[in-house]
């Protein structure tokens, strides 16, 4: 209990908790690097809106699918977006109370 400017404290116990209820638990792209043509899989540990954005790499968004409801347990959304020009994209997804991304390359 005791704590001085730049000194050196030890815990005996730390505790960590997850603070999110709904939070998603795995997401992965494949296949990946893509043509265009690809599915993402997410895993939720309880029912949530769940929204997906895509961006280019200047961040630009240049997909999204807003506030579905998706089922607790694991997902696999089909995109198709071979009218994207070759290079890497960033998937973002949002539930109520967590936040993912993921890297996908587009080639040609």
């Amino acid at each position: 209990d005791y704590y001085n400017i730049n000194g050196i404290n030890i815990a005996s116990i730390i505790i960590v908790q997850q603070k999110a209820d709904n939070y998603l638990d795995y997401v992965s792209c494949y296949p990946n690097p893509s043509a265009g043509d690809f599915s993402l899989e997410f895993s939720l540990n309880s029912d949530d809106y769940i929204s997906i954005s895509i961006f280019n790499s200047i961040g630009e968004k240049v997909h999204l699918l807003n506030n579905q409801m998706f089922d607790k347990g694991v997902h696999n959304v089909p995109f198709s977006l071979s009218h994207l020009t070759q290079g890497l994209y960033y998937i973002e997804l949002r539930s109520t109370d967590d936040y993912k991304s993921i890297i996908i390359d587009i080639t040609k």
